[in-house]
């Protein structure tokens, strides 16, 4: 079921979920209990709860019925915005705000970080090592490592200044950073370049975990799977999916986009592109996909 999304009219100008037989949809918004119509990640924890960061609130669902955490309810979450979640590997939920980080485990809140709205400080992605370490990308260009319990700052890859990079780990235990003009790892205590960007807008570049252990490299219309920094697949699109917000890989081997611009857009194994934005009456600004235990996906826009 592909959750989050809801069956409109079709597009005749691209395929769409209509002409897609593998999907039931299902749609959520304020009348079903959202405290916003937003949702801008997505997480399932081990007790089965899925939660949803929405711009009015940090929200957990069972299945029927949604919880939401603010600041009035919550006092340790600094705001009501919620900018991306991450459940790490150890069970605990990590909640970026516009006003800081915060992480829920065992029951308890705590609040890591304090910022300024203004700032851009807060976490655009989330890597995991093996062993549990974190790197934390922000939109302000930003990157943090969090390991032994502590948080630290690393030297600034040398990209563009100022705009934020997508973070990643490899098979090997590097971090990575990617934006448009940086492509490249950590090691020895310095970033290393793997590979020079092709010239392509800012908006154009995203990247993800492989669900085989590799990682998803996305530069304008081309889509190229990396191994140990390796390039081992490569499928050019049709064309530029548009503005790159997120991208994720589902159980059957699907990449999908989420664009701030064009809406979302499933990219299957051999390439064909498939969307979901306004042509068809759905939202033109997708945020997130997230598959739960059960092969459901969820779509936020």
């Amino acid at each position: 079921m592909l959750s989050g999304l809801v069956a409109l009219t079709a597009s005749a100008a691209r395929p769409t979920y209509r002409a897609d037989p593998d999907y039931i949809i299902d749609a959520w918004e304020t009348d079903d209990g959202l405290p916003e119509n937003s949702a801008t990640a997505i997480v399932q924890t081990p007790d089965g709860y899925l939660w949803f960061g929405t711009f009015n609130g940090l929200v957990r669902f069972n299945g029927v019925q949604f919880t939401v955490f603010n600041p009035d309810n919550t006092p340790q979450l600094p705001d009501t915005g919620i900018v991306n979640l991450h459940l790490d590997k150890g069970g605990r939920l990590w909640v970026s705000t516009y006003r800081g980080l915060v992480i829920y485990a065992d029951g308890q809140w705590r609040q890591l970080t304090r910022i300024k709205v203004e700032s851009g400080d807060y976490a655009r992605t989330f890597a995991e090592r093996a062993n549990g370490d974190l790197l934390i990308t922000t939109f302000s260009g930003k990157l943090l490592e969090f390991s032994d319990g502590h948080l630290a700052e690393l030297p600034p890859p040398p990209g563009e200044k100022g705009q934020g990079y997508f973070g990643g780990v490899d098979a090997d235990g590097h971090w990575w950073a990617v934006q448009h003009k940086f492509i490249g790892r950590w090691e020895k205590d310095r970033w290393v370049p793997m590979m020079s960007p092709p010239d392509v807008l800012p908006n154009a570049v995203g990247f993800a975990p492989a669900r085989d252990g590799g990682m998803w490299l996305l530069l304008g219309n081309e889509l190229r799977r990396l191994r140990r920094g390796t390039e081992v697949a490569r499928v050019t699109l049709s064309e530029p999916p548009g503005g790159v917000w997120s991208l994720s890989e589902d159980s059957q081997g699907n990449v999908w986009i989420a664009t701030f611009d064009q809406g979302v857009c499933r990219v299957t194994t051999n390439g064909t592109m498939v969307w979901w934005s306004s042509a068809n009456g759905e939202s033109d600004h997708g945020r997130c996909i997230f598959e739960d235990r059960e092969k459901n996906l969820w779509v936020g826009t």
